[in-house]
């Protein structure tokens, strides 16, 4: 029997010119999205592309701009290049020092991880939203939600034939149950233990940050919440889990309604 060839990544000419001479290996794969690690042969200077679908959401322009304003004020990557064709965004970044956090579940106890990733929202919520130019506001989630249900663009593993959540009914609780005000920081938008990156007890780095902007600070802790019952198979947790984030957070009152809400946000998104 044949072996399959491995698929050829077409770069941009300017693209390939920066990583000629590296090894690529496909690391990470949506249906609008993927993304390569490239491997220099001298082991250093390595570096990450991610190629995403001209027809998404959210694309690689606003996610270069935001990794470009956030330098200096939080670690993350640096943007080596850029292109784009008929299909696709390419966006090549430098790599980041640490593992990670998903990759480290089976050493790391939830509650530690939690006071971790908890000690990390709270360090990029720091980062000053006056005169950001990164508008992540109910108002723009909700357009984009509105986008992706017109476009089909909804989590098939929500939104399938047989399911019972129907995309129209879940928006329709979004608009009649908007939070009376937002309390805003700067976001990360996705906030997934893929997204973070540790060394020992630090958070060396922050990724996939094309969600980034100014939004309500239940959001990111809404995420946390899901991917840490997503990583630890545990969604019996879930309130558990939510309780140790606003402990450590410092939320003494949560609004329980509004971390509803986001979690819709985040699962039409």
């Amino acid at each position: 029997m044949k072996r399959s060839r491995r698929p050829v990544l077409k770069l941009p000419d300017e693209l390939s010119r920066l990583t000629l001479g590296y090894r690529y290996k496909l690391v990470w794969q949506s249906y609008l999205a993927d993304v390569y690690r490239f491997t220099n042969p001298l082991g250093i200077n390595n570096l990450y592309l991610k190629r995403h679908r001209c027809r998404a959401n959210n694309n690689s322009i606003r996610e270069r701009d935001i990794i470009n304003w956030l330098q200096g004020k939080i670690p993350v990557p640096e943007v080596i290049g850029f292109a784009k064709d008929r299909w696709f965004y390419y966006l090549l970044l430098t790599e980041l020092q640490g593992i990670p956090a998903h990759q480290l579940i089976r050493k790391i106890p939830a509650e530690q991880m939690i006071r971790l990733m908890t000690a990390a929202i709270k360090r990029f919520h720091t980062v000053p939203i006056k005169d950001c130019p990164f508008d992540e506001t109910l108002g723009t989630k909700l357009r984009k939600i509105r986008f992706c249900i017109d476009q089909g663009y909804l989590r098939k593993d929500i939104y399938h034939k047989n399911s019972t959540r129907m995309a129209e009914e879940d928006f329709a609780y979004l608009l009649e149950n908007k939070p009376d005000r937002e309390d805003l920081v700067f976001s990360h938008g996705d906030f997934c233990l893929p997204n973070f990156l540790l060394s020992g007890e630090e958070v060396t780095g922050f990724v996939d940050l094309g969600e980034a902007g100014v939004c309500d600070r239940y959001m990111d802790i809404s995420t946390l919440a899901i991917t840490m019952c997503y990583n630890y198979k545990r969604f019996d947790r879930f309130f558990y889990y939510c309780r140790l984030i606003f402990e450590e957070y410092g939320i003494e009152h949560p609004d329980w309604n509004k971390l509803q809400f986001y979690q819709f946000i985040n699962e039409m998104l």
